[in-house]
């Protein structure tokens, strides 16, 4: 395997940084001291371990303090819970006074590209060998951290061209990550490692991020076990890429949740690709533009044919899938469909569930479970669904557990009269909302029906839309085809069916009308995460 699939160049404060992947790892942990650490090794590992840090001084420095050390504290004897021997490294990052900073770890403590290490005499290693830079990190708060390797001026391996570099959210636990250097030219580094953080990934409003680093060190690997390091490295960095780039999708795009017109799964009556097709033709004809939107499905059960709309929506040009899988059980039909429809690359994340917490049809822990196991089947961003008031409990807004918040949020349940009182409730729960996660929130459900009790009327419906959009929060139109099959009372009032900005024959209601301009204008939406 070559370098250059791991590596990229990155130009900074004077000097070349060789960029790559960060993967988590965990072999067992470690309790040593000074040369019991030294000599001791994971059972991937073929050779002695070169440390650029641990208790005892080393060749390699972190001293190439970057731009100019602004916002930046170090503390290389940080005694608190070190994960081995008797200290850490501790690093504190001011993002307001440095919308970026990092720091090099030198040859000598200083930069001198004239003077060189050969790291495969170290390593007892030769050109080729499949070869790993490891250490462990933590952060309490969750840092965002870019961890690179070799490089600079005169550098072995200088400017080598590959994989984009990702960025790593530190476990508040010890935790080891790894870069893979197989095939690098490690006869001549300058620079041995650096790590960058920025403003722009801190939380809103803190005034120093702190994360720890412990037990740095390159070490040759077996050739068995290599491959399968190497996979898990672009695996994790694959995650991380899929994770933002939703995200920015999130931004970007307009969502609405969509089943189709011609569907009854308490029938089980589904829906055929060609009427999926018209349906999808409908939205892109009435305001909502293929390549600014974003589809939200609720279950992808292939008797009713929802396992053929990712890949009719992205043959249409929609820019966004969220694919929802109804029931999350292993023996359920859907998972295997969403796995599949991951690995065919025509979705962007997965809704594992919708509402079962608040009906009862599935425990936390079991929704936990399905949202790691889907996540680490596909290695894309997953999330649940469900109502407002069950996101008090800790998991729905855990960024280590979710990978955005998807609430459902009707002030109708909360006996709103009004709609622009309504709307006004709406974004106040928001607002608390979001101050209890990290997260980037996408409201997967909220709305107005067009008929039910006296208030509910197609002008009413128009106007809480109207006044709900206008605020700053990110929202999914719910929904998009009203759904004759259902059925919700409410006050006497069988409110179910009515929700849809179309009918079922798929003719616009009044709020197509007046939103269109709206959804047209495209303009990305502020949003306080």
């Amino acid at each position: 395997m070559s370098c250059i699939h791991v590596l990229r160049v990155l130009d900074v404060a004077g000097g070349v940084l060789l960029m790559a992947v960060a993967a988590s790892a965990e072999p067992p942990h470690e309790s040593k001291t000074g040369g019991e650490r030294a000599a001791a090794s994971a059972a991937d590992e073929a050779g002695p371990r070169y440390y650029l840090f641990d208790d005892n001084s080393a060749d390699y420095h972190p001293s190439g303090w970057m731009p100019d050390g602004r916002g930046l504290a170090q503390n290389e004897h940080c005694d608190e819970s070190p994960h081995s021997g008797r200290y850490c490294v501790r690093h504190l990052y001011k993002p307001d006074d440095a919308t970026w900073a990092g720091i090099g770890w030198e040859l000598d403590g200083r930069w001198t590209p004239g003077r060189q290490l050969n790291v495969f005499d170290k390593l007892k290693a030769r050109p080729g060998d499949h070869v790993a830079l490891r250490w462990w990190a933590r952060s309490a708060g969750g840092a965002w951290v870019k961890f690179v390797a070799g490089g600079g001026q005169k550098d072995s391996v200088a400017r080598p061209i590959g994989t984009k570099p990702e960025w790593t959210r530190l476990d508040p636990r010890w935790k080891q990550y790894q870069l893979d250097l197989t095939g690098c030219d490690l006869s001549g580094v300058v620079q041995a490692f650096a790590w960058f953080m920025e403003r722009a990934r801190c939380p809103a409003g803190v005034s120093g991020v702190q994360w720890d680093l412990d037990d740095l060190y390159y070490v040759k690997l077996h050739e068995a076990r290599a491959h399968a390091v190497s996979n898990q490295a672009n695996v994790a960095g694959d995650f991380h890429v899929r994770r933002r780039s939703f995200h920015e999708k999130l931004a970007k795009l307009r969502w609405v949740d969509y089943s189709p017109s011609t569907g009854n799964p308490e029938a089980g009556q589904g829906a055929t690709p060609e009427e999926i097709a018209t349906d999808l033709k409908t939205l892109a004809e009435n305001g909502f533009p293929p390549s600014f939107t974003g589809i939200c499905t609720y279950g992808c059960v292939p008797r009713l044919g929802g396992d053929k709309i990712p890949e009719i929506a992205r043959k249409l040009g929609f820019g966004g899938m969220i694919l929802g899988v109804w029931s999350i059980t292993d023996d359920s039909d859907e998972t295997p469909v969403a796995r599949r429809l991951a690995a065919e690359g025509l979705v962007d994340a997965i809704c594992m569930g919708n509402e079962g917490l608040q009906f009862n049809r599935y425990s936390s822990s079991q929704l936990r479970d399905a949202v790691r196991r889907m996540r680490a089947d596909t290695h894309l961003p997953v999330s649940t669904s469900d109502v407002i008031e069950q996101y008090g409990k800790p998991l729905l807004t855990d960024d280590r557990e979710m990978d955005w918040v998807y609430p459902n949020v009707h002030p109708v349940f909360h006996d709103y009269s009004d709609p622009h009182k309504a709307a006004e409730w709406v974004d106040q729960t928001l607002i608390k909302l979001q101050l209890r996660t990290k997260l980037p929130i996408l409201v997967h459900e909220t709305g107005w029906p067009s008929h039910g009790l006296r208030r509910h009327t197609p002008e009413s419906q128009r106007l809480f839309w109207e006044s709900v959009l206008a605020t700053e929060h990110r929202l999914a139109v719910f929904e998009a085809f009203e759904q004759s099959w259902k059925h919700e009372q409410y006050h006497g009032a069988d409110i179910g069916s009515s929700w849809g900005w179309f009918t079922p024959d798929r003719q616009p209601k009044a709020v197509v009308s007046v939103l269109a301009i709206r959804l047209h204008s495209l303009q990305p939406r502020k949003n306080a995460n």
